[in-house]
C-alpha cells in the first residue's frame, strides 16, 4: 500500500516517520477537534520531541488527564528504542484569546530522560504520578484547575 505524503508531517525514511507512524498507530489521525494529530517531530542525537494535537474532554481535569494518558503511552512506546535518551512530548490544544479567537496553543510540556523511564515499571504505573517523575513538567492555566 502507497503511503499518501501528504498526510505525514515528515520526510519519508526518516527516524521521525517511523516516530509518526508509531504514534498515529497508538493516536489516530486526528484529535476530536478534527485536527491532524502530529504536528511535528524532530529527531537528533537521541532526543525526541513530539508536538502533537490532543483531545479535548468535558472538564479541564478529564483533558489534562488524557493527555497524561497519551504521554505515557507514546513515551512507554519509544523507550523501547535503545537510541532514544531523552523524549519531550508537547500536547496543542485550541485556546481562545480574550478577543474571542482560536488557535492552537501548546497546553503541556513533558519530558522524561532515559534515567528517569528506566525506572518506570509500566505495567504498574499510576497516570496521575506522570508530573511527579517528569524530568521537566508544564501546564498551562487553562488546563490545571
Amino acid at each position: 500500500m502507497q503511503e499518501d505524503a501528504a498526510s505525514y508531517v515528515t520526510e519519508e525514511n526518516t527516524q521521525e516517520r517511523t516516530i509518526e507512524q508509531a504514534i498515529i498507530e497508538l493516536l489516530g489521525e486526528a484529535s476530536n477537534e478534527d485536527l491532524p494529530r502530529v504536528r511535528n517531530i524532530d529527531a537528533y542525537d537521541g532526543v525526541i520531541l513530539v508536538e502533537y494535537s490532543a483531545d479535548e474532554n468535558l472538564t479541564s481535569n478529564l483533558t489534562r488527564f488524557g493527555i497524561w494518558m497519551d504521554t505515557i503511552e507514546i513515551v512507554q512506546k519509544l523507550s523501547d528504542n535503545e537510541d532514544i535518551n531523552s523524549v519531550t512530548v508537547n500536547a496543542y490544544l485550541n485556546l481562545v484569546d480574550a478577543y474571542g479567537n482560536t488557535a492552537p496553543g501548546k497546553v503541556m510540556t513533558v519530558n522524561i530522560t532515559k534515567e528517569t523511564w528506566s525506572k518506570i515499571n509500566w505495567d504498574n504505573f499510576l497516570t496521575d504520578n506522570l508530573p511527579v517523575v517528569a524530568d521537566i513538567y508544564w501546564v498551562h492555566p487553562a488546563i490545571n484547575d
